[in-house]
């Protein structure tokens, strides 16, 4: 019996003989017992070109999709010829839209097929193809783990290589190496061999050692069937797999699924690979158009009215939530969003995603949301009456958290809301929480930085930082004012043409003694004149604010810096904003994050990139928007994800040598009126 939720296997070797004749029928067999996803895996050159070739045949069948490796297997390696690294490089780069990690690579030595030493040397060639190539590894070791980690080791202390991009395949190991992976932050494939009565049972023992964070599942079929027969394996013999480990962990098959699904979403960039399947192309001229993906889930109600969102999709954050439930809220659309954070080592609602869920429940008497509680992975909005003007039920709101959750990320949930809901009176919103923080924009970028992006759209708004809240005691207070009467619908926003030219200069310093401010202001014009050719002829607006709550008693800690700088060409670049322990330490970190958006000719950072979307997606006309090449986060595909899943607006990504040109055609919101 199939789980509720999809499953991801990440292991199938579906060239081999025993599929030759019925592979077809076996891979639609999957797909009916909700198998969406296969990792076909390489076990040499040969059967890599082959799989690429069978993947690119049945490209137009929607289910099960088809990804592989690219990689010489340990018994293999006495075959690989010399330039063996150059030609699997060549082939995955021609194809990125299929291939999704090198591999199946490591050591055996339980069988020895191949020298040892020749298993090493072709093991570590593969692994700098990965580090090259920034793919994850997709590993085999058996019998091996001192010597398959004398490989891996040196990469790692380098920095060439991450942990969170190995994933040990199908573990069969013992208690002691199970420990030594997880504890480096290696993902574990579990097979069929966890469920085999008898060769299984040690395994079966350990597998709570396991964080849900780091687990994948995969069957190695034709191989590793669970009842440990003499018989073929299936793809659709894994939810077998997740019912062990169900079993074993204390928690229901669903979460399971869930979790694993998201962890190999992410691990292998599956829907990036999707997005570069849409539209294959020279690498450097991508033109990459992002469907509402992946495949969806409908759960609930039967009459199917809602719309279902993943909250798994990509890296599973609560950036998911903050961009649905406001969006369906605007729409009059009735949403689900399931398997919230279902990747992340503790799933589900955590105080700041249901401090921002209450605010907007508290709103109106239009919708009503259900299942938002502490740890829960699954809430609804739905409307209690269709269509009409939205009402709120006053004017002034509140919302505070007991910990320093960052008041910026509920605002995030609601701002849309406000200032797109076109309410006849100002709406004022006090936040209480955190105001600065590691993983979250801080008050100052949301408005040093962002009010004024907006409002060349037209949306405006206040907000005032009365009191910093710092980690981990939180109890900043914040209020935003929206004016009523907004004009309405947005203008887009273009923003194509870099620049590099600085034209105004705008920086906020948090200290704890007015010292530490000038100090600051000082390093920060000494570093930006050679940095950036910032000189005396740039327009500087500083602001220093000596705050007792960063006194310690070892001193006082490190300022909270934070710039935005105004470029030609209405480019806006910022950095900074996070805790730091020196002046000199606080320079470095803006300076270094400037410098890695600084070469390129994006002309707006990330952070400024993933917030501005749904903006783009409710305005009226088409928005260019030229965004960094790389980022530190997924954060722009997955608003990209829910946007154009609830609101239906179409997203165009084009990729170039030095930035992503994102190309938004608006639907031109205006709410209904009476």
């Amino acid at each position: 019996m199939s789980s509720t939720c999809p499953v991801i296997d990440i292991g199938v070797n579906v060239l081999n003989r025993q599929f030759q004749k019925d592979l077809p029928r076996v891979l639609k067999r999957s797909a009916e017992e909700n198998v969406h996803t296969i990792i076909a895996t390489g076990t040499d050159m040969k059967v890599s070109e082959r799989s690429i070739a069978l993947i690119r045949k049945r490209r137009n069948i929607p289910l099960p999709r088809l990804f592989c490796t690219v990689g010489i297997h340990p018994h293999s390696a006495k075959d690989a010829v010399p330039d063996f690294a150059k030609r699997q490089t060549d082939l995955i780069e021609t194809n990125r839209d299929v291939v999704v990690a090198v591999g199946e690579c490591g050591l055996d030595f339980n069988r020895d097929f191949s020298p040892r030493t020749v298993q090493i040397e072709v093991f570590r060639q593969q692994v700098q193809v990965a580090c090259d190539l920034h793919l994850p590894l997709f590993c085999h070791e058996r019998e091996a783990h001192t010597e398959f980690l004398d490989v891996l080791v040196p990469f790692l202390e380098t920095g060439k290589l991450q942990a969170s991009q190995v994933v040990v395949h199908c573990f069969t190991g013992n208690a002691a190496e199970l420990k030594r992976y997880v504890g480096l932050g290696f993902s574990i494939g579990l097979t069929g061999f966890v469920c085999m009565s008898r060769r299984g049972f040690e395994l079966r023992q350990v597998i709570s050692m396991i964080p849900l964070s780091q687990l994948m599942v995969e069957t190695d079929a034709p191989f590793m069937h669970p009842s440990q027969a003499k018989q073929r394996c299936e793809p659709h013999h894994i939810h077998a797999v997740v019912q062990t480990i169900a079993e074993c962990m204390g928690c229901p098959a669903t979460d399971v699924a869930a979790a694993t699904t998201a962890n190999a979403t992410r691990f292998f960039k599956l829907d990036e690979a999707v997005f570069r399947r849409a539209h294959s192309a020279p690498r450097l001229s991508t033109a990459q158009s992002y469907p509402p993906a992946p495949p969806q889930i409908r759960l609930a109600p039967s009459n199917g009215s809602y719309i279902s969102v993943d909250g798994s999709t990509l890296e599973g954050g609560g950036q998911i939530l903050r961009l649905a439930f406001p969006l369906a809220a605007l729409l009059g659309k009735d949403i689900q969003v399931h398997s919230i954070r279902a990747g992340r080592p503790r799933p589900g609602l955590a105080n700041q995603h249901l401090c921002g869920l209450n605010l907007i429940d508290s709103l109106s008497w239009l919708w009503n949301l259900s299942g938002h509680e502490l740890q829960s992975t699954r809430v609804s909005l739905a409307h209690s009456e269709a269509g009409g003007a939205i009402v709120f039920k006053g004017s002034k709101f509140h919302a505070a958290m007991d910990t320093a959750g960052a008041v910026t990320l509920v605002l995030q949930g609601v701002l849309p809301l406000f200032v797109l809901s076109d309410q006849p009176n100002p709406i004022e919103l006090t936040l209480v929480g955190g105001t600065h923080g590691k993983f979250a924009p801080t008050a100052d970028w949301f408005e040093l930085a962002f009010a004024p992006l907006l409002q060349r759209m037209g949306v405006y708004f206040d907000m005032r930082v009365n009191r910093c809240g710092f980690v981990p005691r939180g109890g900043g207070h914040v209020t935003v004012i929206c004016p009523g009467g907004a004009s309405l619908p947005l203008r887009p926003l273009l923003l194509d043409t870099p620049s590099r030219l600085v034209q105004h200069l705008v920086c906020r310093i948090i200290c704890a003694t007015d010292t530490d401010g000038r100090a600051t202001c000082a390093a920060l014009r000494k570093q930006f004149r050679f940095a950036f050719g910032v000189g005396t002829n740039v327009d500087w607006t500083e602001e220093v604010v000596v705050d007792g709550g960063l006194q310690t008693k070892n001193g006082s800690s490190g300022p909270y810096v934070h710039v935005t700088l105004f470029l030609g060409n209405g480019n806006i670049l910022t950095a900074g904003g996070h805790p730091s322990k020196s002046v000199d330490a606080a320079v470095a970190d803006i300076v270094a994050e400037l410098d890695r958006v600084w070469d390129g000719d994006a002309c707006v950072d990330e952070h400024l990139a993933d917030n501005i979307l749904v903006y783009m997606a409710m305005a009226q006309g088409t928005s260019r928007l030229r965004i960094p090449l790389e980022t530190t986060s997924q954060h722009v595909e997955a608003a990209i994800y829910v946007i154009s899943l609830i609101a239906r607006a179409r997203f165009h990504v084009e990729t170039c040598s030095k930035s992503r040109l994102v190309t938004c055609h608006g639907i031109g919101f205006q709410p209904m009126t009476e």
